[in-house]
């Protein structure tokens, strides 16, 4: 039997999900755990107006989707390099869609011990609107840790 222990963390480009990360290495970390980094890029809007068609505009959105995969890529990256002085198996997952509908077929999937993700600190009509950190928190079968960054007093 194995004691490898799956560990899922949602990441994104804010502070929040690199402090989820630092708080999760230095509090919960345990040697040959894999670590499943998942981002979620957003669907891309194209303009509702009508356009003719043209290899201009095909190409202009194909050349902004593989910059948002190239920024993605570089993200995962550079949050697994904060376990690179530990033994650790990395696995970097980029995913294209609603962030909360994406994180949980990745929870789905990849089945892990433990979700981690940070908190942007919302209140109010912009928490209930949109926070993917509680919407997960209550539909995720495993447990999920939500990390808060410190705000300065």
């Amino acid at each position: 039997m194995s004691n490898q222990r799956n560990i899922l963390i949602a990441v994104d480009e804010s502070q929040h999900s690199a402090h989820a990360i630092d708080w999760f290495k230095s509090h919960l970390f345990k040697e040959n755990d894999k670590i499943i980094l998942v981002n979620v890029r957003s669907l891309r809007h194209i303009p509702s107006v009508r356009i003719p068609e043209s290899p201009d505009f095909v190409n202009h959105w194909a050349e902004i989707d593989a910059e948002d995969a190239k920024k993605a890529k570089e993200l995962l990256t550079d949050m697994g390099q904060k376990f690179k002085d530990v033994n650790a198996t990395i696995v970097e997952v980029n995913m294209l869609g609603d962030a909360r509908q994406e994180i949980e077929k990745a929870i789905e999937g990849w089945k892990p011990d433990l979700v981690v993700m940070g908190s942007r600190g919302q209140t109010g009509l912009k928490r209930m609107l949109g926070s993917v950190s509680e919407y997960i928190l209550h539909h995720s079968p495993v447990p999920v840790l939500i990390s808060r960054t410190p705000q300065p007093l």
